[in-house]
């Protein structure tokens, strides 16, 4: 009955190992797809404010006619 009870003990210390594994790993990939979606989306702020700088005119570029025919 020993050799019984020593290897359900090993059982479950190995089976609350390979979780506290899978635990991890899937923290780890939930913080990096985080991580992901803050720079993807930094970059489509940046990307949009470049699009918005390069299409809007300026007050003197909407009013001064040299600035017009460039």
């Amino acid at each position: 009955m020993d050799e019984f009870s020593s290897g359900k003990s090993w059982l479950l210390e190995t089976s609350y190992k390979f979780f506290i594994i899978c635990e991890a790993t899937v923290q780890e990939e939930e913080r990096q797809a985080l991580a992901a979606a803050d720079t993807d989306a930094a970059k489509n702020v940046i990307a949009t404010a470049e699009v918005s700088r390069k299409t809007i005119p300026t007050y003197l570029e909407s009013r001064n006619p040299i600035y017009k025919s460039l």
